[in-house]
């Protein structure tokens, strides 16, 4: 169990920290992309179903 206020699912394969957003893009289709740190190989793509969710969360 991880704080909510600290942590978000943002797909399957990652949940991710407030302290690891480091830059925050509007992507195609209402999506939201991220600048993380450290990096990933894939693009970090929040989808169009959770980028409201991403929007409200209180780490952001």
């Amino acid at each position: 169990m991880l704080n909510p206020g600290g942590f978000f699912r943002a797909n399957r394969r990652f949940i991710i920290s407030v302290h690891c957003v480091r830059q925050i893009n509007a992507f195609f289709n209402y999506k939201i992309k991220l600048t993380l740190a450290p990096t990933t190989e894939n693009e970090m793509i929040i989808s169009q179903a959770k980028a409201m969710d991403f929007k409200k969360w209180p780490g952001e």
